[in-house]
């Protein structure tokens, strides 16, 4: 009877957090002892388990969240929630932002109230040597002590590393390993436990290796980004792949333009990052990956919502821009769709671009076409979009083109990306002076009016009706949310044929 109605206020504690931290966002009012007594029992429940977990679908797969619990409960308005929905948890859930404590209590209260239904895996930032420097120690030590976060590092040393949905997806925080030859090579791993066991063999890669940007890049190639761990090129995905017969590898720890990122000539690498406008100043769009009982994938991904104070006044002046034209382009402010970006040049001959209705000398200027009005609704999640694409064969559009991206997880992490300058100037089309008397010209032709508003489409909860693919020239609007969608043709389907988009 007396373990009983201990184990009657267990539950009845873990729920109380729950409710605390999804309705005020913070721990007060909960004592050290009630924190550590939950910790206490994550860590017997975490402590059997193997260093890769297998789990069935349907599943929502989340990439990092470093401590950003309101973005983090955005993401939970979108889906539902344990038992109805199996999480899966790539790790990095502190470090960087001011709430991972939170985070990672929710986490982990979701995980001992649902344990068939939540899995957690291990990132770098979840290794004691890195959260000691990048913010959670620190928080630890002024929101309760030292002793609390030496019960969460106890806890992270238990977390498993990799996990395998279906026998046809792989996911882990980092990346694949040399090291791995067979099956046995994961399911025999055993879970690292002290800093040096994180920083060698399979563990380190599996929390730090990062797949090649380079389109023509091969091999295994040390990661002079990270200081640690290999990049790897598109054979070795195709060979991975085959190596062990999956479908695909899901991975987080890099920070991504749109939430989420295909990676290798088969795009059978997906990096999904679900911390959106990462530590306050990147702009980035974050995405979680829903999987189905087929093994149709789709992306629910949400738009940053940026702190204009902390922008300079010329990015402050591009985004305004952008969201006038509803419209966020890797290309600057001006560029054209379906045209290079042009050079400005104050040379005698050359015309400089002002504004997306700037045009040749001597040609009229079209009449602007009337901004778009964004939906509104209680969290500003805005349109949906779906395209049917088989996973082996995802073509990548604008959206997703591999760029120079920062970090994710690691030092330094932020997000880059190079615009192309070296178009030459576009010419004036201004005749060459004539010694034949100059005619007047026609006045050119009225100009079209202008057409009407394009009406936003109908917000919706739903992302499984297909409607036009976007542009490749189009991506989210900053400063407001949105999903996107890609769904697969699921496993039984998982051909090389092109779907249109």
């Amino acid at each position: 009877m007396a373990a009983a109605a201990t184990e009657e206020m267990f539950r009845g504690l873990v729920a109380r957090v729950i409710r605390r931290l999804e309705r005020d966002k913070h721990m007060d009012g909960f004592t050290d002892d009630e924190l550590v007594y939950i910790l206490d029992r994550t860590y017997e429940h975490l402590k059997p388990m193997p260093a890769m977990v297998e789990m069935k679908a349907p599943l929502v797969i989340f990439g990092d969240i470093h401590g950003q619990l309101a973005d983090f409960q955005r993401f939970l308005n979108l889906v539902e929630r344990p038992p109805l929905t199996r999480f899966l948890c790539l790790g990095d859930y502190v470090d960087r932002c001011r709430h991972s404590m939170e985070v990672t209590m929710l986490l982990f209260c979701y995980q001992l109230r649902f344990p068939n239904d939540v899995t957690l895996l291990r990132g770098n930032h979840e290794c004691a040597k890195m959260n000691r420097g990048y913010g959670f120690y620190e928080e630890c030590r002024r929101k309760r002590s030292v002793f609390v976060w030496k019960k969460f590092q106890r806890c992270f040393n238990e977390l498993p590393l990799s996990a395998l949905v279906n026998n046809r997806i792989l996911a882990m925080h980092g990346g694949i390993s040399p090291d791995i030859k067979n099956w046995d090579s994961l399911k025999k791993l055993q879970k690292p436990r002290t800093n040096l066991e994180c920083d060698i063999g399979i563990p380190l890669d599996l929390m730090w290796a990062d797949p090649t940007q380079d389109t023509c890049g091969s091999g295994w190639q040390y990661n002079k980004v990270r200081n640690a761990s290999w990049m790897f090129g598109n054979d070795v995905i195709r060979e991975f792949c085959e190596l062990l017969d999956i479908d695909l590898i899901v991975r987080a720890h890099e920070v991504t333009p749109d939430g989420h990122q295909f990676t290798g000539d088969k795009n059978q690498v997906c990096t999904v990052f679900s911390a959106p406008n990462y530590c306050g100043v990147d702009g980035n769009c974050a995405s979680i990956m829903k999987v189905s009982e087929k093994l149709e994938i789709s992306f629910v991904t949400l738009k940053p919502k940026l702190d204009l104070n902390l922008l300079s006044p010329d990015r402050r002046a591009e985004l305004a821009k952008q969201t006038s034209h509803e419209v966020k382009s890797p290309m600057p402010i001006g560029h054209k769709a379906g045209s290079p970006p042009q050079k400005a040049n104050s040379k005698e001959g050359a015309s400089t671009p002002s504004s997306d209705n700037t045009v040749s000398a001597g040609m009229p200027t079209p009449p602007a076409t009337p901004a778009r009005t964004p939906p509104k609704d209680k969290d500003q999640e805005s349109l949906k979009t779906s395209i049917h694409i088989p996973i082996n064969s995802c073509e990548k559009s604008g959206a997703m083109e591999p760029g120079n991206h920062g970090n994710g997880g690691g030092p330094g992490g932020g997000l880059g990306g190079k615009r192309d300058e070296k178009e030459p100037p576009v010419r004036s089309q201004v005749p060459p002076p004539s010694s034949q008397p100059v005619q007047s010209a026609a006045p050119p032709a009225p100009p079209n009016p202008s057409p009407a508003p394009v009406q936003p489409a109908q917000n919706s909860q739903n992302a499984t009706t297909a409607s036009p693919a976007p542009s490749s020239g189009s991506q989210a609007t900053a400063g407001s949310s949105s999903n996107l969608s890609l769904t697969s043709l699921g496993s039984s389907a998982y051909e090389n044929s092109k779907s249109n988009s």
